[in-house]
């Protein structure tokens, strides 16, 4: 087996651990073919789908538009109980913002 495949299986297995309910650090890099690292524009879409929950999504999304990004689609109240919206990084990385909302009170 490759040191890539064995990598790729061992993250397999970490990843789902690792992200769920933790701190973790997330890199995103420029496009470098000769280590198989495509953009989303090469590609002609992204092959992931990122959310990034926060507490203040109207905020981050007002900065992420404000340094650069796209917005396509604004933060609202969704039906199915997350306030969410999403833009596109300078990159073509599609990232939705939000959070869920409490419906407690």
């Amino acid at each position: 087996m490759s040191s890539i495949r064995r990598h790729l299986a061992r993250l397999r297995n970490f990843a789902p651990k690792a992200l769920m309910g933790q701190w973790c650090d997330f890199w995103l890099a420029d496009e470098a073919p000769e280590h198989q690292n495509f953009s989303p524009e090469s590609l002609g879409g992204s092959t992931v789908r990122m959310v990034l929950v926060v507490s203040d999504p109207d905020g981050v999304f007002n900065h992420a538009v404000a340094t650069g990004a796209t917005s396509l689609w604004p933060v609202v109240d969704q039906k199915y109980g997350w306030r969410i919206g999403r833009v596109v990084d300078p990159f073509g990385h599609h990232w939705e913002i939000g959070k869920p909302i409490d419906r407690s009170s």
